[in-house]
């Protein structure tokens, strides 16, 4: 079993030290967020509440996904990164293939990239791109990632995107695990039948059984069951919603394993300690749960 510490929401100022903790407690990576910025007032519903609302409320700070990741990975040695979840359809997707290629390159092979469709059309209108099409494009979009990182020539000529090019180089050696977020059944469909891994948004014991058995059934009828397969998982205290904070207990781990999940993820800092926090404040409680959680399941 893995264990992961999201970073959202956290302050800037104390990433890197964060981070370098997180690693030295014996965390397995730290997970940073891709938004562009919070309407005063959204005009979609947050997915992950029962009531639409964010878990917190906004004010944390929101650095760039990729040259955070990139500084974080640069200041540690073994700590894996990943971002949890670049909102895939609203970049263009050579760009994000660029960076996190680049990020992989530099991180030694330390990246997972973590995508969304995301939930924010306010994003979406003030890029210009179209909200309503953006499950279609990210499925377009992890052809076109993949093509880049190959380093070979290629041609794509999909609904959404169209290129002809020679290697976009550097490549990355290896490719980067690409994990679908999101507990949508479009989500698990993708996970499934083009992924190399699935991240929930917060989900009971209770509710994980039956996802992962349909998650396994999609994957089996895709033929990938074969394929090495991340399951990082979020627990919470309410049956759909991510603002309810759960700190499993050994006996929940092994349950877990027995349903075929390979990580947990911790909750972001501001649901487990609110907001703002100091640096000491965050390590203490990565502490206790490196004590209680990690060193036996290690």
């Amino acid at each position: 079993m893995q264990f992961w510490q999201p970073l959202t929401f956290s302050e800037t100022d104390q990433l890197v030290d964060a981070a370098r903790f997180a690693e030295e407690v014996g965390f397995t990576g730290v997970m940073i967020p891709d938004h562009l910025f919070f309407a005063p007032k959204e005009t979609t519903p947050y997915a992950g509440t029962p009531d639409g609302t964010l878990p917190v409320t906004y004010g944390g700070d929101f650095p760039d996904c990729w040259v955070t990741l990139a500084t974080l990975a640069a200041r540690t040695t073994s700590l894996k990164v990943m971002s949890a979840a670049c909102i895939l359809p609203l970049h263009n997707p050579i760009e994000v293939a660029k960076a996190a290629g680049a990020v992989t390159i530099f991180s030694n092979n330390r990246l997972l990239v973590g995508i969304g469709v995301g939930w924010k059309k306010d994003e979406f209108d003030v890029l210009g791109v179209d909200f309503h099409t953006r499950g279609r494009r990210a499925d377009e979009w992890i052809d076109v990632l993949r093509l880049v990182w190959s380093g070979k020539p290629f041609k794509h000529h999909g609904p959404f995107f169209k290129l002809d090019a020679e290697p976009i180089l550097p490549a990355p050696i290896k490719l980067p695990p690409i994990i679908v977020c999101g507990s949508s059944a479009r989500a698990l469909k993708r996970a499934a039948c083009l992924a190399d891994g699935w991240h929930n948004e917060a989900n009971t014991l209770e509710e994980l059984d039956p996802i992962l058995g349909n998650l396994g059934r999609m994957r089996e009828e895709a033929g990938r069951n074969h394929i090495p397969f991340e399951i990082i998982v979020t627990l919470c205290a309410e049956p759909g919603n991510l603002g309810s904070a759960f700190e499993p207990k050994l006996e929940d781990l092994t349950r877990l394993e027995q349903m075929g999940v390979t990580a947990l993820s911790r909750h972001p800092f501001p649901s487990t300690l609110g907001r703002p926090s100091t640096l000491d404040q965050k390590k203490r409680s990565m502490e206790r749960f490196a004590e209680s959680i990690i060193r036996y399941k290690s």
